[in-house]
């Protein structure tokens, strides 16, 4: 019998998943146990976050139980656990014989002990004939994605996106270098190629000391984490060290409340953008609320009529707010992002055209900024060119 709380802990009063993954596809996923944060206190709360979980992970292993995986990667993977269950790490043959005699002749000594038909299955684990998976850079970014397949839980398909594509452009970038090479052929040569070009850019005032970084960062974390998770050891990590360069912190600059009362609140000058668009800015103005969050609500974000149930004397009085918090398929960065605000003024206003939340831009943050952005550039709408439409909820 299952019990009310399978697979959650608690720690420091913070409900985690802990699940173990079931055994037939532990191979396929590289990973034995599932331990995420469910960023909550309350144990209902936690229950509900944790069986869409049970969902989304079940309904991925049996994706992997009828596709399968890499019969080479599931052949090294099998490689690295025999050999760590009989006390060694696992070493490709032309490592152990460029080390030392005293090491063969453990591992040998080990496969003597076991019985005639195991030692058969085991030896090439110990003597490190099985070849590692060759990766190419071109399928570097899928390889990461599932590999990452845990992180993506709980994310809105704009949100994987937003969170894939500056990864897989890195990669783009580095191909666009060095060609297509296969992991094990990269070397620090490559990378500094990668960081040369960036830099290039950046002296040239193309991009900025931030993108520089960023990009090289991308294209580390995705390498990195399937030589990592995959137990490849191909020094990936080495090849960027001391390789990022200097950045003089810039924070992006809010527009003053006198710019926003008498240019962006003045719906003349926002003349030409369509409805939804129009109303971002009085919404993020006097709310902080970030063009995500927006683009994300619905019904039940937005409460601009008092329910029948409100009771002044618990609760006070009632005021028109909106209420930002995670839903099964669409993740909130911090806990603390979770929240109710009161409408007032212009923000008060924009919701009332709004009421249901937007249609044209549902789930399309990145494109409604994108629109804004280039509508108060082009019609100069902004006090400086590093002003966008996210300094609104700056100020």
């Amino acid at each position: 019998m299952e019990s009310r709380d399978q697979y959650i802990v608690v720690r420091n009063g913070i409900h985690y998943y802990r699940r173990r993954v079931p055994e037939d596809v532990r191979e396929l996923v590289a990973q034995d146990v599932i331990f995420l944060s469910l960023k909550t206190r309350d144990p209902d709360a936690a229950r509900v976050k944790r069986d869409n979980l049970n969902v989304k992970f079940n309904a991925y292993w049996n994706e992997l139980r009828v596709n399968g995986g890499n019969a080479s990667e599931i052949a090294y993977k099998q490689a690295l656990q025999i050999a760590k269950m009989n006390g060694f790490d696992y070493r490709p043959i032309e490592d152990l014989a460029a080390g030392s005699i005293e090491e063969i002749v453990k591992r040998v000594k080990a496969l003597m002990d076991m019985p005639v038909e195991k030692a058969q299955k085991q030896a090439d684990a110990l003597l490190g004939t099985v070849p590692a998976p060759s990766i190419m850079l071109s399928d570097a970014h899928d390889k990461f994605l599932e590999l990452s397949a845990p992180e993506l839980v709980g994310m809105s398909p704009e949100q994987k996106k937003r969170w894939g594509t500056p990864r897989k452009t890195a990669i783009n970038l580095l191909i666009s270098i060095t060609g297509n090479k296969a992991l094990e052929h990269l070397d620090r040569t490559d990378i500094l190629s990668l960081r040369q070009h960036l830099v290039s850019r950046y002296e040239k005032g193309e991009i900025v000391a931030h993108t520089v970084n960023r990009n090289i960062e991308r294209a580390q974390v995705t390498l990195v984490r399937i030589d990592k998770t995959l137990g490849l050891n191909l020094g990936l990590k080495t090849l960027f060290d001391d390789i990022y360069i200097t950045e003089h912190t810039k924070r992006r600059p809010a527009f003053t409340a006198k710019f926003v009362r008498e240019t962006l609140m003045e719906l003349k000058n926002l003349q030409g953008m369509n409805e939804e668009a129009r109303l971002l800015l009085p919404m993020m103005a006097n709310t902080g609320l970030s063009p995500s969050e927006i683009c994300g609500f619905t019904d039940e974000n937005i409460v601009m009529n008092k329910p029948e149930d409100w009771d002044e004397e618990t609760f006070g009085p009632f005021y028109p707010h909106v209420k930002v918090f995670e839903k099964q398929d669409l993740r909130i960065k911090t806990r603390q992002r979770c929240r109710e605000i009161p409408l007032l003024g212009a923000s008060l206003w924009a919701f009332q055209q709004a009421p249901h939340g937007f249609k044209r831009y549902y789930r399309k943050a990145g494109t409604l900024s994108a629109a804004v952005s280039k509508f108060i550039r082009e019609n100069n709408l902004r006090p400086t060119e590093d002003h966008t439409a996210y300094s609104d909820r700056k100020s």
